[in-house]
């Protein structure tokens, strides 16, 4: 019933007694009214729900297809996270073989530069130890020559002095005759004397110098420092000739009347 058949609804008039026509009239279009919202509101929900029933049919005419795409999707999603396992764990390996290997040769490479500068230290030092042996043994051999000359320089100054203390005074000078008083008695003891301290003294004084002339070179000898680096130096003259150069260190030597007697 829609509200236009309530208001066209006729009644009889049953006599006196009978509603107040308008009264009647207007609850009759109230109830109109309320039918035709109520008719309206039902068509709005009629439709609404066709039209949920389209969606609804739709879902399910859809839900398989969607099933089998989310069943897709997570096969594809395990599928890529299995392969980027996969792709990490062949990563880390090759990266931790590479590792080993580089550390593996670096150790070998440490091993064998320490080798080699161990082996050159070792070859360095032993040719060191040999230069420094060859020149404490030339030093020696320097010092012993150095102490043989002092020995033989201080040998030959006392033959000396003993052959110049050994011989006879002898007066070369014609003298004149004059009155000798008891002065000079007195000299004449004590000349010969005098002459031989004299001698004694110019020997001694001779001597002395000898050695300080040869203390420099052994001086120089004893503080010669022994060599970090060697180079290979030419033979002394010493070496060459089997003796000492002692002419050339420290000049030719005279010793008076010894080379005058010998010639």
């Amino acid at each position: 019933m829609t509200g236009k058949e309530i208001l066209a609804a006729q009644f009889e008039k049953a006599g006196m007694r009978g509603y107040r026509a308008d009264q009647v009239d207007a609850y009759l279009e109230r109830i109109a009214e309320y039918v035709d919202e109520q008719n309206s509101k039902i068509d709005d929900l009629t439709y609404k729900i066709q039209v949920l029933a389209k969606k609804i049919e739709e879902y399910k005419a859809d839900e398989e297809n969607i099933r089998e795409a989310l069943l897709g999707a997570q096969k594809l999603g395990s599928n890529m996270l299995n392969d980027a396992k996969a792709k990490a764990e062949a990563i880390t390996s090759e990266a931790q073989t590479a590792a080993d290997e580089m550390i593996a040769q670096a150790r070998i490479k440490v091993e064998t530069i320490t080798k080699e500068s161990l082996q050159r230290a070792t070859t360095d030092l032993n040719m060191l130890k040999r230069e420094y042996d060859a020149e404490q043994r030339s030093l020696d051999l320097l010092k012993n020559e150095v102490s043989k000359f002092k020995s033989n320089i201080i040998k030959q100054y006392r033959s000396h002095l003993a052959m110049v203390m050994s011989l006879p005074s002898t007066d070369t000078e014609v003298r004149e005759e004059v009155p000798v008083s008891e002065n000079a008695e007195a000299e004449q003891e004590t000349a010969p004397v005098m002459q031989e301290t004299v001698q004694e003294e110019a020997v001694l004084e001779a001597a002395e110098t000898v050695q300080e002339e040869a203390a420099p070179a052994a001086e120089a000898v004893e503080e010669a420092p022994a060599a970090e680096e060697v180079q290979p130096s030419e033979p002394a003259a010493e070496e060459k000739t089997g003796r000492p150069n002692y002419i050339e260190k420290f000049g030719e030597l005279h010793f008076g009347g010894f080379n005058d007697s010998q010639n």
